[in-house]
């Protein structure tokens, strides 16, 4: 039986053949294994392998969804498209049945590798794309500007299963 626990994650203790999971919320669940898919600051993984932050990748992400209706594409909208190019790729693809067409651009920011705090602006997304195919330009547009998803990487651990934990990933 699979229970996806939407709460965040406090703590994870085995107790004999049991694994108890604690919640922000104070709500606590009890199973024979717990695997574990939670996200970048894991619990689970500092449970297993100790606290280490993060470390920042030097690529920035923005997305956005718009209605099908709205896209303007020479392609087929119903298969998933990659635009890849030397530190930059746009990935489309429709999602919600159909209905909305999602946009990921990914780029290597140029002021993460200067130090710039305010890395991965709106402007270097746009001076990252700017030289790539028409198709791609098109969808920049329909990104959102005012989040962006700073992207990180975790050193490599050699141990995914402590007991009755498992760590899958995020």
């Amino acid at each position: 039986v699979g229970l996806e626990i939407g709460k965040g994650v406090t703590s994870v203790a085995t107790e004999g053949s049991l694994v108890r999971v604690v919640c922000s919320d104070g709500s606590e669940y009890a199973a024979r294994v717990a695997i574990a898919a939670d996200g970048l600051r894991s619990v689970i993984r500092e449970s297993m392998h100790g606290a280490a932050e993060p470390v920042a990748s030097g690529y920035v992400a923005y997305r956005g969804a718009l209605p099908i209706e709205q896209v303007q594409r020479p392609h087929d909208l119903d298969t998933v498209i990659a635009w890849i190019g030397p530190g930059v790729h746009l990935v489309q693809y429709p999602i919600r049945r159909g209905d909305l067409y999602n946009q990921v651009a990914v780029f290597k920011s140029p002021s993460y590798a200067a130090a710039d705090p305010d890395w991965g602006s709106p402007q270097e997304l746009d001076e990252a794309f700017e030289a790539l195919c028409p198709a791609v330009r098109v969808a920049l547009p329909s990104l959102h500007r005012n989040v962006r998803w700073p992207t990180y990487d975790r050193e490599p651990v050699d141990r995914w299963v402590d007991g009755r934990v498992a760590l899958l990933g995020d």
